[in-house]
């Protein structure tokens, strides 16, 4: 359990800091073009458009092989069996026979009960 915690606390703060990061490459560095520039040199107010650009296709890409899933395993998967009415009607009357059976039984025991 203890290690559990470790790895949720792990995942939290790498999530934190990538956050962090991204919100400084998509959103403030166009705004600020030199801000921090120095530290990260392919981090320029030019290059912050594709903080835009790949998560948006990543996001399209997921979604389309979604759909391709979705299509693929409904033109590969055989038709279920059609329901017969008759045999649907037969069980049900077989469940409620039943049911008027166990009421009787239940009301005989209460009678000699009493």
């Amino acid at each position: 359990m203890a290690k559990d915690k470790a790895y949720g606390g792990i995942i939290f703060l790498v999530s934190i800091l990538i956050l962090l990061g991204y919100s400084y490459w998509a959103i403030i560095l166009p705004i600020f073009p030199g801000l921090l520039t120095a530290w990260v040199p392919f981090l320029t107010a030019e290059n912050s458009i594709w903080a835009i650009r790949i998560p948006v296709y990543i996001a399209v890409l997921v979604i389309l092989l979604i759909a391709a899933w979705i299509g693929w395993t409904m033109a590969t998967t055989p038709a279920p069996a059609p329901i017969d009415a008759e045999d649907f009607e037969e069980e049900f009357e077989m469940e409620e026979t039943e049911k008027t059976e166990e009421t009787e039984e239940t009301e005989k025991t209460e009678e000699t009960e009493k």
